[in-house]
């Protein structure tokens, strides 16, 4: 099967590998974001602060640092 074109709406459980290949095969892609993914690593702008007090905080914007101190710290010690 050859598409016309490729819609991607998202790429979290696909792969990011996915545009590669439609770009070898010159296939033209539309893309339509549906979440935060290209500006938040969690993809929903939502603090991931596991037993603390904001868990699940919504944030009004990207800010690195954090992102680092909210969301990680339950995975990494800082």
């Amino acid at each position: 099967m050859k598409p016309n074109i490729a819609h991607v709406g998202h790429l979290n459980h696909l792969s990011t590998g996915i545009i590669d290949q439609l770009n070898k095969i010159n296939i033209p892609i539309v893309f339509t974001p549906q979440d935060f993914w290209l500006m938040c690593p969690r993809g929903q702008f939502l603090t991931r602060s596991i037993g603390k007090e904001n868990n699940f905080q919504l944030y009004s914007k990207q800010e690195d640092k954090k992102c680092a101190t909210s969301c990680y710290e339950v995975d990494f010690s800082l």
